[in-house]
């Protein structure tokens, strides 16, 4: 379960700064889940993430971007990440 929308880094100091450590949250847990799914022991198996409070820009600026990614067979960055290798999509679906 991830929340989308950092509404509480309003009332902070720093808003910039927690919204954008709460991205990275949220994009490091999707990346966990495609790494775990993605060893050989899970490839019979569905996994999935459920995201809380998003805004629609938020949903479109994430998926749109995966999206295309995906038309080309592999993922090399999701928000705040940048991938060293491609994750290719073979078992990936969104």
């Amino acid at each position: 379960m991830m929340i989308g929308h950092p509404c509480w880094a309003a009332r902070s100091p720093n808003v910039a700064l927690f919204t954008e450590a709460h991205t990275r949250l949220n994009a490091s847990k999707i990346l966990a889940l495609i790494e775990e799914a993605w060893e050989p022991e899970n490839a019979d198996k569905v996994f999935h993430a459920c995201l809380t409070r998003i805004t629609p820009a938020e949903l479109l600026g994430f998926f749109s971007e995966v999206a295309f990614q995906l038309s080309h067979g592999e993922i090399m960055q999701l928000p705040s990440i940048h991938l060293t290798e491609p994750i290719r999509t073979r078992q990936i679906c969104f």
